[in-house]
């Protein structure tokens, strides 16, 4: 199969599922603890853009490290985990 520009977007289908089922994940666990995208992209260090490419199943290249502090920054994936601490940018100290 000869290699064409386009082909870098073209993503196994088994590879792409699970990067769709990690990304439901993320979002049934950042709005069952109430954070907005940018809530968590602030507490884990990734952009606010690339939070929402992973949510819909379109983030490639994320770093195994990052993703790992997107998760401790929500005290896990599981919805019913208990709640990670109030951030300090939620409760009005930062403007």
């Amino acid at each position: 199969m000869a290699w064409n520009p386009e082909s870098r977007f073209d993503r196994d289908p088994d590879v792409q599922r699970g990067w769709e089922i990690i990304g439901l994940m993320v979002k049934r666990r950042r709005t069952r603890i109430a954070w907005s995208q940018r809530d968590l992209a602030f507490a884990c260090g990734l952009a606010q853009s690339a939070i929402s490419r992973l949510e819909n199943g379109r983030l490639s290249g994320v770093r195994f490290g990052r993703f790992a502090k997107l998760v401790v920054a929500m005290n896990g994936l599981d919805p019913d985990a208990p709640h990670p601490p109030r951030p300090m940018w939620a409760s009005g100290g930062w403007d």
